[in-house]
């Protein structure tokens, strides 16, 4: 295997900037293509020793050159690390080298990752609290840190946060995640692969939702506060659409069309990206509609004006508590309970699959567990 070739070339375009200087880069040569990194130093022509190729006479010529040495051992030492593990090596790959030196803790590869990565809002902020929780562990993770002993210690530090199990297991699964983006990379060996043995606990966790009568007594309950007036609305905008407050939150007059005569949503789903088709003029005897009426379009741009979701919780939770509720009812809870609702009168599962946007049928059955469940607790609390 033929060894890469690295030359430093000083003001390789022969230009120089307003201060009358040029960059210092590193030229690796392999098999008749180049490819160059700057090493972000600058001097002016008389700075520069092509002989030595050094840095003569600035102030920090010493640091300089320790720095440009230390950029070439990076590289050199990931060339030689790949041959003697009998991996291919190629220019492009290089950059892996100097991005592991440049950003040399796991913590701070996986906030660089989030930089560059396209994702959702909604994922990113879930992905930077992972590397908050990360960083108040061990701001200092290097690669070879993260093995089964660790994952082991940070679930346990997770847990002493009073974070909930399946929150605990979310954080991991996003750590999960960096991993074999980092593994993908060459970053980390596969061998090392950590959650081969380590398994990630998710606890079953009961769905909230209300019966038939339950929906009608947040209806019917008499509310003063505007507030809690609009939060009702949204949450049974949710009831009757089963869309999720994502997809509430971020819905367009545009999204609402018209088929045939009849009124749709139609929309990308917030969380998957997939369509979705609802028609709203049949669900719940047209009830999104009324609800929508010409009080609730804001303009080209929401048909709902924006309200974070915890404060939307906190209002439910007053609401239920007037309309003589005791479940814990958040926001979310309205979905399931479409889901519930609708099986419950007959509606054929694969098009409550369709409405809620679920990718899996069997997403969608778990609901049916619970009309079961409801089904045996109402039979068993009567007397026959």
């Amino acid at each position: 295997m033929e060894k890469i070739k690295y030359t430093l070339r000083f003001n390789r375009k022969n230009q120089l900037n307003k201060h009358g200087q040029a960059p210092i880069q590193i030229e690796c040569y392999l098999n008749g293509k180049r490819k160059y990194f700057d090493t972000k130093i600058k001097v002016a022509p008389t700075q520069w020793h092509e002989k030595t190729k050094t840095i003569k006479g600035t102030p920090n010529a010493i640091q300089q050159n320790a720095l440009i040495s230390e950029m070439l051992r990076t590289l050199e030492n990931y060339e030689i690390e790949r041959i003697n593990n009998n991996k291919a090596i190629n220019l492009e790959m290089l950059s892996n080298a100097l991005n592991s030196s440049k950003n040399n803790t796991f913590n701070s590869w996986c906030a660089l990752q989030i930089e560059k990565d396209t994702v959702k809002q909604s994922t990113k902020k879930a992905l930077l609290l992972t590397i908050k929780h990360l960083n108040n562990f061990n701001k200092h993770l290097s690669f070879s840190d993260i093995d089964f002993d660790f994952l082991k210690s940070f679930e346990k530090y997770l847990l002493e946060q009073n974070l909930k199990a399946n929150s605990v297991a979310t954080h991991l699964r996003l750590v999960r995640k960096f991993v074999n983006l980092a593994i993908n990379s060459d970053l980390m060996n596969i061998n090392q692969y950590p959650f081969r043995k380590f398994k990630i606990t998710v606890k079953k966790t009961d769905k909230a939702f209300l019966l038939a009568s339950e929906i009608e007594q947040i209806e019917n309950v008499t509310l003063t506060d505007k507030k809690l007036i609009y939060a009702r609305d949204l949450f049974l905008f949710s009831v009757y659409t089963g869309l999720r407050y994502s997809d509430i939150i971020t819905l367009r007059p545009s999204n609402i069309v018209t088929i045939n005569g009849q009124k749709w949503i139609e929309k990308k789903q917030q969380k998957t990206d997939e369509k979705l088709m609802i028609p709203i003029y049949l669900l719940f005897n047209g009830k999104p509609l009324k609800i929508i009426g010409s009080n609730y379009i804001f303009g080209s741009m929401q048909v709902f004006k924006f309200i974070r979701n915890d404060t939307l919780n906190r209002y439910i939770k007053r609401i239920c508590e007037l309309a003589g509720i005791e479940k814990h009812i958040t926001f979310h809870s309205a979905r399931h309970t479409t889901a519930t609702y609708l099986l419950s009168k007959g509606v054929n599962i694969y098009v409550v699959q369709k409405i809620l946007g679920h990718s899996k049928i069997d997403t969608t059955q778990i609901y049916t567990h619970l009309i079961d469940e409801t089904m045996i607790n109402s039979l068993q609390s009567v007397n026959f």
